[in-house]
């Protein structure tokens, strides 16, 4: 299934965008977020040099039925936002299409990483269109069914290492020890692991650093 990260551009009138681009050095990470529909509540880390109008705008706006401030460290704040106008998060409910958190909005646009099906992401373009908002694939990737991505053997033995404290700092287990628990000779654990550590390092790059462009009709 494709795991995709995309940059959407705000509608200008949409406060999220605008103290973003109001406020220089401004960024909003949406921590978590629901919607019934017609209004949305986010959990939110604002972080500013200007903190306080900051917040403040964002309070004001006609869309924030009500702002809460749940904590203030230096120049990051921790707010929970209720808004009758939650734009993203219609569009993305109506695609059927979750999100992983946290979700950046920075300079007016929104970066958030989803992982659809091909022509639900091809649906999302359309919704985003009918609310005004364009958006950027900046990259597209298969992601591997976990079930898929490892051997039986090598996930038992990577799961064994895990738990027996072979890859803490200082390690807690050697790499003997391991495969005399596991009953396996020591070269063939070293081989084993190194194959599935290879697999998962792959795999996380793959959703790390491709910068490929989505398919055609995604833009």
């Amino acid at each position: 299934m494709p795991r995709a990260k995309l940059s959407v551009t705000l509608p200008a009138d949409v406060w999220a965008r605008r103290v973003t681009e109001s406020f220089d050095e401004t960024t909003l990470e949406v921590v978590s977020a629901l919607t019934d529909g017609d209004t949305g509540t986010a959990l939110l880390e604002v972080t500013s040099p200007e903190l306080r109008p900051v917040v403040e705008e964002i309070e004001a706006d006609d869309a924030v039925t009500d702002l809460e401030l749940l904590r203030v460290v230096d120049d990051h704040a921790m707010v929970q936002v209720e808004t009758d106008r939650p734009l993203l998060l219609q569009t993305l409910e109506a695609s059927q299409i979750p999100f992983d958190t946290p979700l950046h909005v920075e300079d007016g646009d929104a970066t958030l990483t989803v992982t659809t099906t091909r022509d639900r992401l091809a649906d999302l373009g359309d919704h985003l269109d009918t609310f005004g908002m364009s958006f950027e694939v900046l990259y597209i990737h298969e992601s591997a069914d976990p079930a898929e991505l490892l051997t039986v053997p090598q996930r038992e033995l990577l799961t064994a290492a895990i738990e027996a404290g072979y890859y803490e700092t200082p390690r807690e287990c050697s790499l003997t020890e391991l495969a005399r628990q596991e009953g396996i000779a020591k070269s063939s654990a070293s081989e084993r692991l190194h194959r599935a550590e290879s697999r998962v390092v792959r795999d996380w790059a793959a959703d790390a650093f491709l910068t490929e462009e989505g398919p055609d009709g995604l833009h």
